[in-house]
């Protein structure tokens, strides 16, 4: 079986990709991933489905924190990530945040994007539409400068 290069995964967000344990708990499944049940069988036929072989997944970003408490598999997940409290999706797209965390990260060919809270949070006093407007045009930004990076990039 031929050797292929690991699969970069970048976890972009705010608090919820940067203090919250989903991605030690992704790295779990990733690592051990359940037999599961297929639902659309009756229950007279149903088989257990084996999940395929997973290929090597790379955790990239220049952040390396986790949640206050510490997460299930801390000491064995790799906690790279680009998950920044606070931030909204304007300010991962201005000023050029997005492509130097892309330009330190290397090639990134899949990407969660856990963005847009702040920015309705923020907004939510007399602004909100226009700060809406803002997240949507942000987004776009976003996406481009990842399809910039690699045409190919998957984002979930």
């Amino acid at each position: 079986m031929p050797v292929t290069a690991p699969i970069a995964y970048l976890p972009l967000g705010d608090s919820i990709t940067e203090i919250t344990c989903w991605r030690s708990l992704l790295w779990s499944l990733l690592r051990n991933p359940p037999n599961l049940t297929d639902p659309f069988l009756p229950r007279t036929h149903n088989i257990l489905v084996q999940p395929p072989p997973l290929p090597n997944i790379r955790f990239v970003g220049t952040m390396t924190t986790q949640a206050p408490g510490g997460c299930p598999n801390s000491d064995i997940y790799p906690r790279h990530h680009e998950g920044h409290s606070g931030i909204k999706a304007v300010d991962a797209a201005d000023k050029n945040r997005l492509r130097e965390w892309l330009a330190k990260a290397g090639k990134v060919d899949i990407v969660t994007i856990h963005l847009g809270t702040n920015d309705i949070l923020y907004g939510l006093h007399d602004r909100v539409e226009r700060d809406m407007e803002s997240a949507v045009i942000a987004y776009d930004e976003i996406l481009s400068e990842l399809r910039r990076a690699n045409p190919r990039v998957k984002v979930i």
